[in-house]
């Protein structure tokens, strides 16, 4: 785990449309053999349903950046860039 996190911070990440921060991150777990998986619960009703998600990295549940969104791929990149900003002391 510490490890993944020396990456994340020595890694140049952007911020751009075409290449958003989930995708960027998961490029680099792949890249540096960690698995990379996303915890998902919603709560709410169908019509206004919250989703909460946090990464798991080797098995290792880093809930310390969950973060909440009116649908899945909203709230893992939510998750994605908070984990690169805190991380990166941004």
């Amino acid at each position: 785990m510490a490890d993944f996190k020396r990456i994340i911070m020595a890694h140049s990440f952007i911020s751009s449309r075409k290449k958003t921060y989930l995708a960027q991150l998961s490029e680099l777990a792949s890249r540096n053999g960690v698995t990379l998986e996303w915890e998902e619960m919603s709560d709410g009703p169908d019509h206004h349903t919250i989703w909460q998600v946090y990464p798991i990295v080797n098995g290792q549940k880093w809930t310390m950046y969950i973060q909440a969104a009116s649908n899945k791929k909203d709230a893992k990149e939510k998750s994605a860039e908070d984990v690169i900003m805190k991380l990166r002391g941004l």
